[in-house]
């Protein structure tokens, strides 16, 4: 299915020179356009720490500089389909594409 993807950025808290908290900002990146399908099968995923993370959605792009630990992908109406940590981004270079399993 065609639909659109956005990386999350996050700026580190802190202290200001007065010694008070600065909250961390969370802010989204642009959309870009991609396909995506929905995982269909349980072996499908990623080892995290010693435990498997079965993945909910493979995503390919063409944005081959596309980088994120955390993303929101929407369809093509633009409704949001999930908010998920990023498992895994390969750089596929034979087709030119970045593919995510999220």
């Amino acid at each position: 299915m065609k639909g659109f993807v956005r990386a999350m950025y996050q700026t580190k808290g802190g202290i200001n020179e007065n010694g008070e908290p600065i909250a961390a900002v969370k802010t989204w990146g642009e959309y870009i356009t991609c396909q995506y399908a929905a995982n269909t099968l349980s072996n499908k995923g990623v080892y995290v720490g010693g435990e498997f993370q079965e993945s909910s959605f493979t995503i390919t792009l063409k944005d081959m500089s596309f980088k994120a630990d955390f993303i929101q992908l929407s369809n093509s109406r633009n409704e949001l389909v999930c908010e998920k940590q990023v498992l895994s981004l390969e750089v596929l270079e034979s087709v030119k594409r970045v593919k995510i399993t999220v």
